[in-house]
């Protein structure tokens, strides 16, 4: 599963970046087209690295794709 904490905004204006950060979550539909949210992307490809922004959302679906990138990669365990 793929969980998303939205505490550490410390932009000046959270409330406002928290729609687009939704919007990277859940997803939604846009100009008649529904765009997937990145987490149920990742977890359908079994992968964060090619997975569909977006619209209108781009910047906040980067960072959560970035931020799931990063969580894979921390969690890897060494074979050595």
């Amino acid at each position: 599963s793929v969980e998303i904490d939205k505490t550490d905004d410390e932009s000046d204006d959270p409330d406002y970046n928290y729609v687009y950060l939704d919007y990277a979550i859940k997803g939604r539909t846009r100009f008649g087209r529904t765009y997937i949210g990145i987490p149920a992307q990742i977890i359908s490809a079994q992968s964060a690295e090619s997975v569909d922004v977006v619209s209108g959302a781009t910047f906040s679906s980067e960072s959560v794709q970035n931020a799931v990138k990063e969580a894979l990669e921390n969690a890897k365990i060494s074979e050595d």
